[in-house]
């Protein structure tokens, strides 16, 4: 699976979708259908019942872009687990995460994106049911994404904090000083990189960051 989004979702090769005119969709905004998207969608269909309904747990990690390296292996154990060929798992999925990653980027409703599957494949139960079950965590998921894309893009972004605490002894500078220094290591984003930088910080200051936080956050 390729690791951006390509213009195309999938290629058209098969009777109907071949000559099925582009269909506009609210949540592409205006952009064409790619060719092949409603067939490599009814690709869900063609799937068995157990797989389709334990499909979540690969394509959930598949939203994000870049496409996490550890994907294309994710996706062959689910294949090996379920009988599957590649074949038969990759395109559905390319597709799913399109729209999704479409729909979620334009805050589309629920609602609304089921109106748009209509328009694209027609009324199909199986279908529709697949992306209801998972609709609203999976646009969480992008939309946490595009808000620290949005952050990154014009500064340092606090991603997490690691920390640990030891006690100062003594040092060459003074003696028997038992003195507790918690080490905060603060990982954040710069523009495409992910970087760290660790603190050391005393009581008192631990105290401040405290009462801040209690402020912004209670």
């Amino acid at each position: 699976m390729s690791r951006t989004e390509p213009p195309d979702v999938g290629r058209a090769t098969r009777g109907e979708d071949a000559a099925q005119a582009p269909v506009e969709l609210r949540c592409l905004r205006g952009k064409p259908t790619p060719p092949g998207l409603a067939n490599d969608l009814r690709g869900l269909t063609r799937l068995p019942d157990v797989a389709r309904d334990a499909l979540w747990s690969v394509l959930g990690p598949c939203l994000a872009e870049p496409l996490a390296a550890e994907a294309d292996g994710m996706l062959d154990a689910f294949c090996h687990t379920h009988g599957l060929h590649r074949d038969d798992l990759a395109r559905p999925i390319k597709a799913c995460r399109f729209l999704l990653r479409e729909a979620a980027r334009g805050n589309v409703a629920r609602a609304t994106f089921v109106q748009d599957l209509r328009a694209l494949c027609g009324k199909d139960d199986a279908i529709e049911q697949f992306f209801v079950a998972g609709y609203d965590a999976a646009c969480k998921v992008v939309r946490q994404e595009v808000l620290q894309g949005t952050l990154a893009d014009h500064g340092k972004l606090l991603m997490g904090v690691d920390w640990r605490v030891d006690s100062v002894q003594a040092s060459n500078r003074g003696s028997k000083m038992r003195v507790p220094v918690a080490l905060l290591t603060l990982r954040y984003r710069e523009g495409d990189e992910t970087k760290r930088i660790t603190l050391q910080v005393l009581p008192e200051t631990l105290r401040q960051l405290r009462e801040a936080l209690s402020e912004i956050a209670p």
